[in-house]
């Protein structure tokens, strides 16, 4: 269970004053300051209901499942419906409601209500000796007085301590204890809880967490430079030193740090072998989340955790240095004196926000921070480089892997301009390029890098968009490859464009419609039903009316630049139409009972048309211009009714179609089941309703005729029938199985045979067995073991048993005709 950190600082400082003021306290208060792991610390666990008796050795109180009399002790997690004058807890001191406490009714009797050893303690060590408690009395009855206790194994008291636990006027729980010194040459105690108060008058307690644990000196561990506990450094930052500030406590005191890795599937505290002083240096090399702490004790102790202190631990958490990549890249690196090259960069792993970019030219910088670096200024040999600065905490610079450039020759000086930019979209552009050079020029003009149709002085488009960037690749008789102009980045401007909408786009014959197109401030509007003008100049239109099929649409002219009449997308209208007449017919129209039949609706619209379909007046659910049905009566009309898409018109409902239904032949069977003796014959009994009846028996072996109502059968083995009955109108019934079972009148088994594969009588042949396919068979050995056992007897046992011959003996069967006449037991012999 865990302590609540403000409680136990507060404990603390009481078993500070406690020391102080105690006189059978006897460490000194400099050896109370830190506290060690518990060596003891008994929760009672947790769970549903109550827990498991405590051991004899550990109480001298009386187990009790719920609320204990005196004397007596339940461990419970909560006290519902125990006595008035007790409090009602319902969870344990850590809050949790299905912890575990243990409750403690006084006793009349002078006894400990809770006892332990210890073993594996350190002499001349301070322990601290605590547990929670809580008065459940609420009335005027006496208090629980409580003692600690601490003994030597044979009983010689070392320390106690004594406290009254007071009411409360609502269930609140405290923690009491005290610390001591153990003596010089103990390793051993035995720790005592007493109820002093008397049982009968009250002093009932709550019992939780008891602990047990080594106190040592005041430690204090910090980070230095750091304000707090915790602090995070990039991976690769200088080193951090954490130092301890340890009091006077132990005569000869050492010192252990240790590590716990947080970000491990499996964190565990680990030695730090080599730390063995009061400050300890944490080199960020690897990255992780880490915790330290520091263990004292005195010499020769540090390894016992029951007599060695623990500081409380500091955090630091070392983040991975992200790497971030930068690559660049260039059209060619083989140019010529005065050429313009554009480099370009692409970057990963830069986090959010826009990096810095450094480019370089032999390592000095151009400053130059875009992702893009463009130069004329190049010489043979020149290494061109770019460092990325991210946004990314801890990221390293990256550098990007050099380009080195060849330059021979010159390149001729271009020049290139365009007619115009800023233009409307649509518009004739010219441009043109003229260089110093008059002989051996060669022109190829490109459009964001890829080549146009154009390979003369000048080139004209129509189809630029905006931010298209266009350039011309000059050659020369001076450079030996290709030389790019300046970019012409193009600024297009597009035509608005406009959206209209209609009140509806389905509607009934002789009805007003209303258009609408986008509302822009000074723009005129033409609209156009099937391409004619119509209505006024206005951003609004209502149709009186409209035709199936019509196109409706609008030119629209606006006052901003670039503007040409706009047309927009047109709409479509559909203009529903009552059907005039509505024709349904069945297949087939005469059915037998639960024949599938289906209704077909035709209607003189077949456009915007729904169909709502009826059976004996009462609406079905299916919609379509199709129902299928399997469970109509006899005499059913089914009919159908149509509407037009918008409800133009009132319904119109079609012919009724009167369903004739045959029922079918209903079957009465005599018996379903049948017994007779092998040889024997039965007359298998049938009667049907309807009329025009035919009769089909199945299968047809042992029957003496299989198209009669009552055929005589006479089969060898029990044989399960079927009866199907046709009526005049073809309409087919089956019957329920009849079974005729054939029962054997006696069976011929053998007392002996001879399974040793000479051929003869190698197996327990049965007679007439055979003829029974439910026959059970059971062999055993004289110690009642299964070594056979069959249901039929078709195969005949080889006196195996797992696939391993019987030794020579006597064995015991039963066995059980299906027929259940009789019981046939014995016994067979086995010879080799």
């Amino acid at each position: 269970m865990v302590t609540n950190c403000r409680q136990l600082s507060i404990f603390c400082l009481a078993m500070v004053l406690l020391v102080v003021l105690c006189s059978n306290t006897v460490t000194a208060q400099t050896c109370t300051g830190s506290p060690g792991a518990p060596i003891v610390n008994i929760t009672f666990g947790s769970g549903i209901g109550t827990g498991l008796p405590l051991s004899n050795s550990t109480t001298g109180f009386t187990y009790a499942l719920n609320c204990p009399g005196d004397g007596a002790y339940a461990l419970v997690n909560n006290t519902n419906g125990c006595y008035s004058d007790w409090h009602t807890v319902t969870q344990d001191h850590t809050g949790d409601p299905n912890g575990l406490f243990m409750l403690v009714n006084a006793s009349t009797l002078n006894r400990d209500f809770y006892v332990q050893q210890i073993d594996g303690l350190c002499a001349g060590t301070t322990y601290q000796f605590s547990a929670w408690m809580l008065n459940m009395v609420k009335t005027t009855a006496a208090d629980p007085n409580v003692t600690f206790i601490i003994e030597k194994t044979d009983g010689t008291l070392i320390s106690s301590f004594n406290s009254n636990i007071p009411k409360t006027a609502t269930p609140a729980w405290q923690q009491y204890g005290f610390t001591f010194a153990l003596p010089t040459g103990v390793s051993s105690v035995v720790i005592r809880l007493h109820n002093n108060a008397p049982g009968g008058l009250g002093s009932g307690l709550a019992l939780d967490d008891i602990t047990f644990r080594p106190m040592g000196p005041p430690i204090t561990v910090s980070i230095q430079g750091v304000s707090g506990s915790a602090t995070t450094v990039c991976q690769g930052s200088p080193a951090l030193t954490i130092a301890a500030n340890v009091g006077t406590c132990f005569p000869t005191t050492t010192y252990l740090w240790q590590v716990y890795r947080l970000d491990v599937i499996s964190p565990a505290w680990a030695d730090i072998n080599t730390a063995n002083g009061i400050t300890y240096t944490v080199n960020a090399t690897s990255a992780g989340a880490y915790q330290y702490r520091l263990l004292v004790a005195n010499d020769g102790n540090l390894q016992s955790p029951g007599c060695r202190v623990i500081s409380a631990p500091v955090s630091i958490n070392i983040t991975p240095a992200p790497q971030p990549v930068i690559n660049i890249i260039t059209a060619k690196t083989n140019i010529c004196t005065g050429e313009q090259v554009l480099f370009t960069s692409f970057a990963s792993g830069v986090g959010q926000g826009t990096p810095i970019y450094d480019w370089q030219v032999n390592g000095v910088s151009v400053n130059n921070n875009a992702n893009r670096y463009i130069t004329r200024n190049l010489k043979d040999g020149d290494a061109v480089t770019c460092t990325l600065i991210s946004n990314l905490s801890c990221a390293a610079p990256a550098i990007s892997p050099p380009i080195t450039m060849h330059v021979s020759g010159v390149a001729p000086a271009i020049t290139v301009t365009a007619s115009a930019n800023n233009v409307c979209a649509g518009t004739p552009v010219t441009f043109t390029v003229s260089t110093n050079q008059t002989t051996g020029i060669t022109y190829q003009w490109q459009v964001n890098g890829v080549d146009a149709p154009s390979t003369g002085s000048t080139f004209v488009s129509t189809n630029l968009k905006n931010g298209n960037i266009v350039t011309c690749m000059v050659g020369s008789s001076t450079c030996s490859t290709p030389v790019s102009s300046d970019e012409i980045l193009m600024k297009i401007i597009d035509a608005p464009s406009v959206n209209i909408a209609a009140s509806v786009t389905t509607t009934c014959p002789n009805t007003p419609v209303t258009f609408k197109a986008d509302q822009i401030p000074g723009a005129s509007y033409q609209w156009q039903i099937n391409g004619k003008p119509v209505g006024s100049n206005s951003s609004t239109f209502v149709a009186p009316q409209v035709n199936n099929g019509d196109v409706v649409n609008c030119l629209v002219l606006t006052s901003t630049a670039c503007s040409a009449p706009i047309q927009t997308k047109d709409i479509i209208m559909q203009v529903s139409s009552s059907p005039t007449a509505v024709t349904v017919i069945a297949a087939p129209d005469t059915i037998c009972q639960g024949t599938t039949v289906t209704f077909t609706a035709t209607a003189g619209q077949t456009t915007g048309i729904s169909y709502q379909w009826l059976v004996n007046g009462q609406t079905v659910t299916d919609t379509g211009n199709t129902l299928v049905k399997t469970d109509l009566k006899n005499g059913d009309i089914v009919a159908c009714r149509a509407s037009a898409s918008g409800n133009c018109a009132p319904p119109i409902e079609s012919n009724p179609v009167t369903v004739v239904v045959t029922d079918l032949p209903q079957i009465t069977l005599a018996k379903s089941v049948y017994e007779i003796y092998k040889g024997e014959s039965v007359t298998l009994g049938a009667a049907a309703t309807g009329t025009g009846l035919t009769y089909q028996w199945s299968p047809a072996t042992g029957l003496d005729k299989t198209d009669i109502a009552h055929p005589v059968g006479h089969p060898n083995q029990t044989t399960t029938y079927t009866l199907v009955v046709t009526n005049a109108s073809g309409c087919m019934q089956t019957s329920m199985p009849v079974t005729v079972k054939v029962l054997i009148k006696d069976i011929i088994v053998p007392n002996s045979f001879t399974p040793n594969n000479d051929g003869i009588n190698d197996k327990w042949e049965i007679a007439g067995l055979a003829d029974d396919p439910y026959a059970q068979v059971q062999v055993f050995d004289r110690y009642g073991l299964t070594i056979y056992q069959s249901i039929g007897y078709k195969q005949s046992w080889n006196g195996r048993y797992k696939e391993k011959i019987l030794p020579a003996g006597v064995y015991y069967y039963i066995i059980r005709l299906s027929s259940n006449t009789r019981k046939v037991t014995g016994y067979v012999t086995i010879i080799h």
